[in-house]
């Protein structure tokens, strides 16, 4: 029932969702749970809300086009680059930051 959804588009649409949260306009919001803990830690009003997982697991894949002569360098210069971030501790320290833990 399209009546029922509500799909936003703007430039901080968690700006946008946690009003109508707040004013009662909608009931719920679903995104991945580590952007709800991040946008919630970055909101005055985090106390107001409760976040529930469903604890299911999605993987999630960086795909890079066999057409593109490039897609293999792009994909080591990807793997490489993480592969350093973790070696010297960035990739902790962004992880950090945004509430996440290391997929390794």
């Amino acid at each position: 029932n399209t009546n029922k959804i509500l799909t936003l588009t703007a430039e901080n649409p968690f700006v946008s969702v946690f009003k109508l949260l707040e004013s009662k306009r909608i009931s719920i919001f679903a995104d991945d749970i580590s952007v709800l803990r991040y946008q919630l830690s970055q909101n005055s009003s985090k106390d107001n809300f409760s976040l529930v997982n469903h604890n299911d697991t999605y993987q999630i894949y960086i795909a890079f086009s066999p057409k593109l002569k490039e897609s293999k360098e792009y994909a080591k210069i990807l793997d490489d680059g993480i592969k350093r971030l973790r070696k010297n501790g960035q990739l902790q320290h962004i992880l950090d930051k945004y509430g996440l833990m290391d997929w390794k």
